[in-house]
């Protein structure tokens, strides 16, 4: 909570997508519309609600975009615990996801993020 997601992209658009079932089925209908085609880059606050975790749903209206996969994004946002928020300074956490690639290619991208993140993850855990 409180952290940005930048988004940087050409022939595409961003919609906060209203529930996982639409993310699923690429069902903009109560989509929030966040940025249009040309607006890149573009920055997203996630809201400082409260304690509890939830995951946000982002897609492109663009053409096929959203149903090929290649332009949506599951974000899993969880609460900082107690020990973080004492903490001075928080280490920041840069993710990069490709656009416009093959399926395979993100399919490739995004597990080597979650090997990476998988081991910042024990890092921390063992500090």
């Amino acid at each position: 909570p409180g952290d940005s997601l930048e988004f940087r992209y050409y022939a595409h658009d961003v919609y906060l997508m209203a529930s996982k079932e639409h993310f699923l089925s690429c069902d903009f209908t109560d989509a929030t519309f966040l940025s249009k085609v040309g607006e890149a880059p573009f920055k997203y606050r996630i809201p400082n609600d409260d304690d509890n975790s939830t995951i946000l749903y982002f897609a492109c209206s663009v053409g096929s975009h959203c149903a090929s996969g290649t332009q949506k994004l599951q974000v899993v946002v969880s609460p900082i615990n107690k020990q973080q928020q004492q903490q001075e300074e928080r280490p920041s956490v840069i993710s990069s996801y490709l656009t416009g690639q093959s399926i395979a290619d993100c399919q490739k991208v995004q597990e080597s993020l979650e090997v990476e993140l998988f081991d910042q993850q024990q890092a921390l855990t063992s500090e």
